[in-house]
């Protein structure tokens, strides 16, 4: 007759084996969840604040080379050292000087920068995380730390913008220069050659009638080169009296001399018969004109 064996199913068999080494699994995760309750209630809590900036160059702004730098800029050293002093941070203040240079490093170490590029491949965005114990101071330094470094990049522009402006400013006078030496060049031509100075150049539209300003200057111009011949001539006039009247004795001898004296009467009328003719035939010409001046030599 056959005889039916049962058998242990494999579920049985690792229940079997657990309960018979239950001490070496609790053990174990016992100290495991121990160890980790402590180090949760032991290490404090970070908190994790974050901002973001984006970067859009315009003009000659080279905020677009800042953003490729600013992990570096932004993480420097001596930038978290302003920072943190500006702040008067008090557990750096307490700390001794060789503390002050860890705590500065931990700082940095928990500052988190990260750049991505937009769609465009032209604006930034500049991702800035910092994580610490304190919530009031992580919000604090972070955007302390984060104006700070907005205003380099401002100032940066600020200072490639005034160059701009100052060689801009430069070359508008040095053009300005030129303009006025060409004005004056032209200005000379046309007086040379007897051009108006209110008439179109030739070729363009035909001639139009004189300004009256520049006509009553024209005028003006003649009148003040008459009075100057006239103001010559009564110049001569008054040094020849002068000079006659130097030469007059103090007293008259007696009414003999005076009546037996010469006048020079015919001779002045003569002179100025010569000096009307020299004035009627100096207006005929220009002061550029060589005659002007030889005949200007001879008037004096």
């Amino acid at each position: 007759m056959a005889v039916q064996v049962e058998t242990q199913s494999q579920l049985q068999d690792f229940l079997g084996v657990l309960r018979r080494r239950k001490w070496q699994i609790l053990l174990p995760a016992l100290f495991v969840i121990a160890l980790g309750g402590a180090f949760a209630v032991i290490v404090p809590k970070k908190y994790v604040v974050k901002t973001q900036v984006e970067l859009r160059p315009v003009g000659v702004s080279v905020s677009s080379k800042d953003g490729a730098n600013a992990t570096f800029q932004i993480r420097a050293r001596e930038r978290v050292k302003k920072v943190v002093g500006e702040l008067r941070n008090e557990r750096y203040l307490s700390l001794a000087p060789e503390e002050r240079n860890e705590f500065l490093l931990d700082v940095v170490d928990d500052v988190k920068v990260r750049l991505d590029r937009a769609g465009d491949g032209v604006t930034s965005f500049v991702n800035i995380e910092y994580a610490s114990v304190d919530p009031l101071w992580a919000r604090t330094f972070l955007r302390a730390l984060r104006d700070d470094w907005i205003n380099d990049v401002l100032q940066r522009d600020r200072n490639k913008l005034a160059d701009e402006k100052q060689k801009l400013f430069e070359e508008k006078q040095k053009l300005e220069r030129q303009l006025l030496r060409e004005e004056e060049a032209v200005t000379e031509l046309k007086r040379k050659h007897g051009i108006s100075a209110t008439q179109p150049v030739p070729g363009s539209e035909g001639p139009r009638s004189e300004d009256p300003i520049y006509a009553r200057l024209v005028l003006n111009k003649q009148e003040v080169a008459r009075l100057d011949l006239e103001l010559e001539r009564l110049r001569v006039e008054r040094e020849l009296l002068q000079k006659r009247y130097d030469e007059l004795p103090e007293m008259l001898a007696g009414e003999e001399t005076v009546v037996a004296g010469t006048s020079n009467a015919a001779e002045l009328d003569e002179l100025d018969g010569k000096i009307r003719d020299l004035q009627k035939d100096l207006r005929q010409y220009r002061p550029d004109h060589p005659k002007f001046k030889k005949l200007k030599l001879e008037l004096e």
